[in-house]
């Protein structure tokens, strides 16, 4: 994403997007946002994409995903249930959209990230576990 310095982003997209940060669970049409602007759609988009390189829909649906990525790492969810959480509509398009954003299915990336994540504790764990003088720049950690 190329997101400006926020002294350099317009307060409009500064509020918009604090407000998709807040509400990104919820419906969020193009109209209503603009509206609660105070500007017009064109107007709105023009800026929005301006300040952050990203059209209205495609960060909604990034900030969407984003939350769901952490909520996969949950294996006692299921990916509906997390689709709808983060404010999808369909779980078709948030496939779709997830696929898109991240180059994988959902369902891949949680059995990707529940390996990534398993990985990097025992590496963590390994690390605390060894002697002082490994940790201090000579360790090994067996692959």
């Amino acid at each position: 994403m190329m997101i400006q310095d926020a002294e350099a982003e317009p307060p409009m997209v500064r509020r918009a997007r604090a407000y998709i940060a807040g509400h990104h669970a919820d419906p969020i049409s193009l109209h209503d946002i603009a509206c609660a602007m105070h500007v017009s759609t064109f107007y709105f988009c023009k800026m929005f994409r301006k300040a952050t390189g990203l059209t209205f829909t495609d960060y909604l649906g990034r900030m969407r995903v984003e939350k769901a990525k952490s909520l996969l790492l949950n294996p006692h969810l299921r990916v509906s249930e997390i689709a709808y959480t983060v404010g999808f509509q369909s779980l078709t398009h948030f496939n779709r959209i997830f696929r898109k954003t991240t180059g994988e299915a959902p369902t891949a990336f949680r059995a990707n990230g529940t390996s990534h994540a398993k990985e990097t504790t025992l590496k963590l764990s390994a690390w605390r576990c060894a002697p002082k003088a490994l940790s201090e720049g000579t360790m090994r950690l067996a692959a």
